[in-house]
């Protein structure tokens, strides 16, 4: 597969759409407007409001933006086409087509999709994903990945199995802040110590003025 994004725009479509879509979970779905056509009983939704949307997990996390949806109401799926990608479309196995698979989530990056039985979500950052769910309130929320041990105070949590990079996003190590060597230690500590300097004698500049008005007004109290 192409490359169609990067990890950061990836994590910020998903997070678009948790955060102002409404959706609801239906085995099989990918974005599929709930008032289009007989979308709630193909997918087993009957009371899903007409101005939401239907996912599954898979169909959340990496099937429906690359297959083109948009969020079209008008559209049987929202916009996105089975046939543009049809081996993602039918991959009921992504860490088969995924690369850098594993079980250790020390250096998971954000866009990397979750995996346990049955189940998957996108790792978002900072100990957090972003799934499409049956389970808890349902529909996409976001959670707390243990795996991570970060305590995100999110309400939702789970323990995954696996994670790996998807086919059609690119990922980017987090660039590591350099490490000032000793030369710029000194220069830093040596301005700092000048600034203190001048503080110190602007605080006894300031002492001294207090001093001389002291001494002015003990004066005026002694001829009183």
């Amino acid at each position: 597969m192409q490359i169609l994004y990067n990890n950061s725009e990836y994590v910020q479509k998903l997070v678009s759409i948790a955060k102002k879509e409404k959706t609801v979970y239906g085995w099989g779905a990918i974005g599929a407007p709930a008032s289009y056509g007989n979308n709630k009983s193909r997918y087993k939704v009957p009371n899903a409001p007409d101005d939401s949307f239907i996912f599954d997990c898979s169909g959340f996390a990496y099937k429906a933006l690359p297959l083109g949806w948009y969020g079209d109401h008008n559209r049987v799926y929202g916009g996105a086409d089975p046939a543009r990608y049809p081996e993602l479309y039918n991959c009921n196995d992504i860490l088969s087509m995924c690369s850098a698979v594993s079980d250790d989530f020390s250096k998971i990056l954000p866009g990397e999709v979750l995996y346990m039985s049955g189940h998957v979500g996108l790792y978002i950052g900072n100990g957090k994903a972003v799934e499409c769910t049956s389970a808890w309130k349902g529909g996409c929320l976001f959670s707390e990945v243990q795996n991570c041990n970060i305590d995100t105070g999110l309400q939702y949590k789970r323990t995954w199995l696996k994670h790996g990079r998807l086919p059609f996003v690119s990922y980017s190590e987090p660039t590591p802040a350099p490490t000032p060597d000793n030369g710029e230690i000194k220069e830093e500590l040596t301005d700092l110590s000048e600034k203190l300097l001048k503080i110190e004698d602007e605080i006894g500049d300031v002492t001294a003025q207090l001093d001389q008005v002291r001494g002015h007004i003990d004066d005026i109290l002694k001829t009183l």
